[in-house]
């Protein structure tokens, strides 16, 4: 009986070493991506929630407008981005 209660203690102090030893999340700045012009209303929501979500996450929220093409050149760079793309 004391070999299974110090082996579910030894279990249970294993988890919490990989706990303590990761970074906090978000770890740099987030970047989030306005696919509409700088000015209008979508990006005047975009920065109220930029700074709102900068002080939940203890973290810098940059807005980066990409206006053009009815938001497509926006998502292409979202796109890019995330499917670390190079284009020549």
């Amino acid at each position: 009986m004391l070999t299974r209660m110090i082996q579910a203690a030894i279990i249970l102090l294993a988890g919490t070493t990989t706990l303590a030893s990761q970074t906090a999340f978000p770890s740099r700045p987030i970047t989030m991506v306005v696919a509409f012009a700088a000015g209008g209303s979508t990006d005047l929501i975009a920065r109220v929630l930029a700074q709102r979500m900068g002080s939940i996450l203890g973290q810098t929220v940059i807005i980066e407008n990409k206006g053009g093409a009815d938001g497509a050149i926006g998502t292409w760079q979202k796109v890019i981005t995330d499917n670390k793309i190079e284009i020549n």
